[in-house]
């Protein structure tokens, strides 16, 4: 049974629901056959950064020195990902799970990603966290096409 680790720099991880539809659309493209890289692990950097370019993607979304970052693992079986976890948490200083991600964190993924800024709604600052986490979802999903 495979499992698939890639830690990426928090910075680029606009919360679980974020992290969800990247490892969606990564699996998708191997399942279907459409996958750019053959390695799950580097697809899932290809789809969290909005570029079909490898060393571009590592740049924008990849593990930094000295920065947080976000272990996304992908597992047959709960109990296997359990396991994995368990052992990145035992091997790093630090381990402790980091919050969701603020209004004001995702609209700095958004800037420092080059998108534009949502439309104004309800959110406590007037900006559509929804439509931030969509627009950041679609992107990776539009290298596959």
């Amino acid at each position: 049974m495979e499992t698939y680790i890639q830690v990426v720099d928090a910075g680029a991880v606009a919360g679980l629901p974020h992290i969800l539809f990247l490892v969606f659309n990564a699996v998708s493209a191997f399942r279907y056959r459409y996958n750019k890289l053959k390695r799950l692990e580097a697809e899932l950097l290809l789809v969290l950064s909005g570029t079909d370019r490898f060393l571009r993607a590592v740049e924008l979304v990849g593990a930094k020195a000295g920065r947080p970052g976000v272990a996304i693992i992908v597992a047959k079986g709960r109990d296997a990902c359990a396991h994995s976890a368990e052992q990145i948490s035992a091997s790093i200083d630090g381990s402790d799970a980091l919050p969701s991600q603020t209004q004001e964190e995702v609209m700095m993924v958004e800037i420092a990603r080059g998108l534009g800024v949502g439309s104004p709604a309800l959110g406590s600052k007037g900006y559509d966290v929804n439509g931030f986490l969509y627009k950041l979802v679609e992107e990776g999903a539009l290298i596959y096409c």
